[in-house]
């Protein structure tokens, strides 16, 4: 009799003590839940403002835009639009790239010339792939050329801008600023030399990754350091990225440093024996403001991310821990 006593109190009690532990779980579930939307909600507020932040001070770039234009109105003894277009016929020849089918185009701010452009900008943009992928599949590549390929002329109409076209072989820039060709053509004798072409396709790439990156960066949240907490090594290497994402981005534009600053050495080595020295050394100024445009591109867009990191992580800290919102959205 003793024992069957003895047993009941033991399952009562172990029955209370499980529905008092449900009792006590089902609060605390409830509460990770929302501390989990909470910490989201928190943390895209963080990114949003962040990412305007990082957008405001990258769009300074702009600035240089105008700048470089406003430059070249006023540089004394550049050659004229007629000169420009009879040496840059013959530099091509210097350089041997005629007979390999590249050519220059003086675009005008007309609906004939800027439809000609835009059609061999669509051809250019992702040649690389289009190649590779079968003519069925290239319907929305087509589409996303064509948006480019307008956008683009346009800004070439209006002189705000000069290219080369890796797979056109094309040298294209404005009437109003066609002693740009030059350096344009630059950028064709880099393409043409099978040890120096990856400068200009890294060169042009890297700037674009570092964009998805700061993007990133604006979005993870750096795990708390903790000596007691082992972090692996992919956890190390985000928050590496993370903590250092405006010199990485900066860094990103080094081999664009060098490849414009080896197509300015090639234009006005190949000019040289064309322009009069007055004429040499004002294309020199010209080119080195350009340079110079493209650093302070560089610095605006390290700027930009760097800085709406620092106020994302700051927003995260005013509500939670860096590490309480780590654990809850990992």
């Amino acid at each position: 009799m003793q024992f069957t006593i003895d047993s009941a109190k033991r399952n009562y009690l172990l029955r209370t003590n499980i529905v008092n532990n449900r009792e006590q779980e089902q609060p605390k579930s409830q509460f990770v839940i929302q501390t989990k939307k909470e910490a989201m909600l928190d943390k895209s507020a963080a990114f949003l403002a962040g990412a305007a932040i990082a957008g405001i001070v990258r769009n300074l770039k702009q600035v240089n835009s105008q700048f470089f234009l406003s430059s070249l109105e006023k540089i004394n003894y550049l050659p004229s639009p007629e000169k420009t277009k009879d040496v840059a016929h013959k530099v091509i020849e210097d350089m041997g790239l005629s007979h390999r089918g590249v050519s220059v185009i003086f675009a005008e701010e007309t609906p004939d010339s800027q439809k000609k452009i835009s059609a061999i900008l669509s051809k250019n943009y992702f040649g690389a792939v289009k190649k590779k992928m079968k003519k069925t599949s290239l319907g929305f590549l087509d589409k996303i050329s064509d948006i480019f390929a307008d956008a683009n002329a346009t800004l070439i109409g209006k002189s705000k801008k000069a290219s080369y076209l890796i797979h056109e072989k094309c040298a294209i820039t404005g009437k109003a600023t066609s002693q740009l060709i030059f350096h344009e053509l630059g950028h064709a004798k880099i393409a043409e030399n099978k040890n120096l072409r990856p400068l200009l396709t890294v060169g042009k790439k890297l700037p674009l990754c570092s964009v998805g990156l700061g993007a990133w960066s604006l979005w993870h949240t750096p795990m708390k350091k903790d000596d007691t907490v082992k972090q692996s090594s992919s956890q190390k290497v985000k928050d590496f990225v993370d903590g250092n994402i405006g010199k990485i981005t900066f860094l990103s534009f080094a081999p664009l440093f060098v490849e414009k600053a080896l197509a300015t050495k090639y234009s006005l080595d190949l000019t040289k024996k064309y322009l009069k020295p007055q004429a040499q050394k004002s294309l020199k100024k010209l080119y080195v403001i350009g340079l110079m445009a493209y650093v302070a591109t560089a610095f605006a867009s390290a700027a930009g991310f760097g800085l709406g990191n620092k106020v994302q992580n700051n927003i995260i800290k005013q509500k939670h821990t860096p590490q309480d919102v780590y654990n809850l959205l990992i």
